[in-house]
C-alpha cells in the first residue's frame, strides 16, 4: 500500500513538472509572438513615414521649380521611389497582420466550438477583421502596381 502511494505521488509530481513546463514553453512562445507582432506594428510606423515623406518630396520639387535660391531640382521618380517602398511596408505588415487575425480567428473559432469559453460575436468579429486586412493587401497590391508602372515610365 505504501509503495503504491509513493508511486502515485511520483506520477503525480512527474505529471505536474509536465504541465509547469508546458505552460513555460507556452508562455515563451506566446511572448515571442508579440515581440514579433511588435515589430510589425512600428515597423508599419515607417511605411506611414515614407508614404508621408514622398509628398514632403513632391512640395521640395515645387518649391524648387518656382524660387531661384533653391539649387535642387527633383525628379519625380524620387517621389514615386519613396511611395513604393512606403506602400511596400504597408504590404509586409498587412500580410503579417493577415496571417495573425488568420491564425486568432481559426483558434478562437476551434474554441468555440468545443464549447471552451469563446463567443460567436468574438468568433464573427474575428472573421471580420481578417477579411478587413485583406481589403488593404488587394490596395497595396494595385498600389505597388501603379506606382512601379510610373517609376518605369518616368525613368
Amino acid at each position: 500500500m505504501i509503495k503504491r502511494t509513493i508511486k502515485q505521488r511520483r506520477l503525480f509530481d512527474d505529471y505536474a513538472d509536465k504541465v509547469t513546463q508546458n505552460k513555460r514553453i507556452e508562455k515563451r512562445i506566446l511572448n515571442a509572438e508579440r515581440s514579433r507582432l511588435n515589430f510589425f506594428v512600428n515597423f508599419r510606423y515607417l511605411g506611414l513615414l515614407l508614404v508621408q515623406g514622398s509628398s514632403v518630396i513632391t512640395l521640395l520639387a515645387k518649391v524648387s521649380e518656382s524660387t531661384p535660391f533653391f539649387f535642387v531640382q527633383l525628379n519625380m521618380v524620387y517621389y514615386f521611389s519613396v511611395l513604393w517602398l512606403g506602400l511596400l511596408v504597408y504590404q509586409i505588415t498587412s500580410i503579417r497582420f493577415y496571417i495573425e487575425d488568420r491564425n486568432v480567428y481559426n483558434l478562437t473559432k476551434e474554441k468555440f466550438n468545443k464549447g471552451l469559453g469563446s463567443s460567436l460575436d468574438t468568433v464573427l468579429t474575428l472573421a471580420i477583421k481578417q477579411k478587413r486586412e485583406l481589403v488593404y493587401i488587394i490596395g497595396n497590391s494595385l498600389g505597388l502596381i501603379l506606382v512601379a508602372l510610373n517609376i518605369w515610365l518616368y525613368w
